[in-house]
């Protein structure tokens, strides 16, 4: 398989440059070359194409020569190995060129090197450009460990600390200077820590747990940390590097989180967050209980999958989107009915959810349990209703009452003797 292969030939001699180019032709390289005589063209070349060496005549003319050329070349910071041809013949030359920079020297009638020469120059300008971009990795990484706000220590098999950045010092309140040479145990509280089993940690391919770390002044805090060691050639471990962070925000978090949590959980209400799909993210076990299934069987799910009676569901899914599309709260008296059968109402409130950008999310909810109070309005009804039945069976009786008192005291009166009732209203 041909090699491409750029070169840039300076030369005043299209023979030459023939030749040359017959030369590397027999090697199977595919080439791509261009010939210039002047220090301008020369430069412009340069500019225009990436170039993977340059072969420059020694006496190119005289206004331009080899050497001037190479001294162009090393002004353009370029790494391009240049190699110099010559008629002439002389050590002395030869000298002349490799002590100017040149990385080989070959006369014209003898060609035999050329190949090996542009191979060898090659391998050598590959591996200086992974040299390079090593070292300026290597450069990018000491500056990020400087300055991240995470703590790194490197110490010895034995627990002695041969580096440390600025921000391991710092949030054990010690200079960089005051670690260096000290054992790790002096992070350890009461000065306790677990020596080192060589044979576990030829195992690791990385141990990170939960500690708490002690500061220079005495008090601690708590640490999530990271370990990795790293070995020689053989394998074998020479050193441990550890990542240390600070997570005293993050368990003050955490434990306000589970406050959160208990309080949700052991609320009355069910509570519960569903995305764009009505599908429910989180909820708490009021809302399992509401449902009559196990968190497993709610999250991921709509209502239409969960409650049995589809049109109970379908209220419920179309609410979430009014509350998308309008942006505002929802407020609703619904029932609904378990999948085990129980009945309930509940008084809903949902309100949008968004992101950070302003942009709706979910819908939160909140419902309270009114079953009792519906069942107590229905009892309420039940004997309001039999309170009037009552009340009208008492007027009705009443009235008759009267009718009769009133014919009684008209037969009375007709027999020439006083009333025998006296009726209200009557004088």
């Amino acid at each position: 398989m041909s090699v491409s292969l750029h070169i840039l030939i300076i030369e005043d001699s299209e023979d030459d440059v023939i030749l040359l180019m017959r030369t590397l032709r027999c090697a199977d390289y595919e080439l791509t070359f261009e010939r210039v005589e002047t220090a301008i063209e020369m430069s412009d070349a340069l500019n225009r194409k990436k170039w993977d060496i340059i072969i420059a005549d020694y006496n190119i003319s005289p206004h331009f020569s080899g050497l001037e050329a190479l001294k162009l070349l090393q002004k353009s910071e370029l790494d391009i190995p240049f190699i110099i041809i010559s008629d002439a013949v002389g050590e002395e030359i030869a000298v002349e060129a490799i002590k100017a920079g040149a990385n080989d020297y070959l006369m014209k009638d003898n060609l035999l090197r050329l190949v090996p020469t542009i191979q060898r120059e090659l391998r050598k300008t590959k591996m200086r450009l992974e040299h390079k971009q090593a070292e300026e990795g290597l450069h990018q990484l000491d500056k990020a460990i400087e300055t991240i706000s995470i703590g790194v220590t490197i110490a010895t098999i034995q627990g002695e600390i041969i580096y440390t950045n600025p921000a391991e010092a710092k949030i054990h309140g010690y200079t960089i200077k005051e670690l260096i040479g000290k054992n790790i145990s002096i992070f350890a509280p009461n000065k306790i820590h677990k020596q080192i089993n060589i044979k576990q940690i030829k195992k690791w391919k990385g141990l990170t747990r939960e500690s708490i770390n002690l500061k220079k002044d005495g008090s601690t805090f708590p640490v999530q940390l990271t370990s990795n060691i790293i070995t020689d050639a053989t394998g074998n471990p020479i050193t441990i590097i550890t990542i240390c962070e600070d997570i005293t925000e993050r368990k003050k978090a955490e434990e306000e989180l589970k406050k959160y949590k208990f309080m949700i959980e052991s609320a009355n209400d069910a509570i519960f967050f569903k995305d764009l799909e009505s599908r429910y993210i989180i909820v708490n076990n009021k809302t399992l209980e509401a449902f009559g299934l196990s968190r497993e069987e709610v999250i991921g799910k709509n209502d239409y999958e969960l409650m049995p009676n589809k049109e109970e569901a379908q209220r419920n899914i179309k609410d979430d989107q009014s509350v998308f599309n309008t942006l505002n709260n929802k407020e609703t008296i619904k029932f609904m009915t378990s999948a085990n059968g129980k009945e309930y109402w509940f008084h809903t409130v949902k309100v949008p959810q968004f992101d950070d950008e302003g942009n709706v999310i979910g819908v939160v909810g909140i419902a309270r349990d009114i079953t009792e109070h519906k069942q107590i309005e229905k009892i309420l009804k039940k004997r309001n209703d039999e309170l009037e039945r009552f009340n009208k069976i008492t007027i009705d009786r009443e009235l008759k009452m009267i009718e009769l008192k009133k014919e009684i005291n008209a037969l009375f009166e007709e027999l020439g003797k006083e009333p025998k009732y006296k009726i209200a209203g009557e004088s």
